[in-house]
C-alpha cells in the first residue's frame, strides 16, 4: 500500500519533470521570464 502511494508520488514529479523539459524547448524565452522572481 505504502510502496505504491510512494511509487506514484515520485511518478508524478517524473512527468512533471518531463513535461517542463518539453516546453522548455518549445517556449525556452517563455519559461525564462515566467521563472524571473520580478
Amino acid at each position: 500500500m505504502l510502496r505504491s502511494i510512494v511509487s506514484s508520488i515520485e511518478f508524478e514529479k517524473f512527468q512533471r519533470n518531463w513535461s517542463e523539459k518539453n516546453s522548455m524547448k518549445r517556449f525556452p524565452m517563455g519559461r525564462v521570464v515566467g521563472r524571473e522572481p520580478f
